[in-house]
């Protein structure tokens, strides 16, 4: 038999560790919620970065179309020489993908190429068997999970 002081001893630690895991469980979930925080912040800076290397490409890139164009262009009145103009074609289409990118209107389109691409063509990225972070079993319980939850939200899923 027990004696009170080993019953009440007992109570004590069950409600004590009770409490203590969870303060422990509220203090996991705010870190893995300041973690994604974070991790969304960083995504966004270098995207933010990106976008603005790409536009200052852009103004780089249109000097020197403009200085390249009007010289091309001059020759071309000069000479009648058809061909002195025929280099602007694909410096034309160089500079339309520079001014695409830094639009912002490239970016949107291969994000939607890439949720795409992982609805669909998910097989393609399974992890090879044998390595040690994690097997392709839990993987595909990874992202089947998370094509559910797309689903739930609203997301044709397939």
């Amino acid at each position: 038999t027990q004696s009170s002081w080993t019953k009440s001893a007992n109570y004590i630690t069950a409600k004590m560790g009770g409490a203590m895991s969870s303060v422990m469980e509220k203090n996991t979930k705010n870190m893995v919620k300041i973690q994604r925080e974070m991790a969304l912040k960083q995504r966004e800076v270098q995207m933010t970065m990106q976008l603005a290397v790409a536009r200052d490409n852009l103004l780089w890139f249109s000097a020197f179309y403009s200085t390249v164009g009007t010289g091309l262009v001059a020759r071309f009145l000069k000479t009648k020489n058809p061909s002195m103009i025929a280099p602007l074609v694909p410096l034309t289409f160089a500079l339309a993908f520079q001014m695409d990118i830094a639009s912002g209107n490239k970016m949107n389109r291969v994000r939607a190429i890439a949720e795409e691409i992982l609805k669909t063509d998910y097989m393609n990225f399974l992890v090879p068997e044998g390595q040690l972070l994690i097997t392709p079993e839990e993987y595909r319980e990874i992202f089947d999970r998370e094509l559910l939850k797309s689903k739930a939200a609203g997301g044709d899923g397939a």
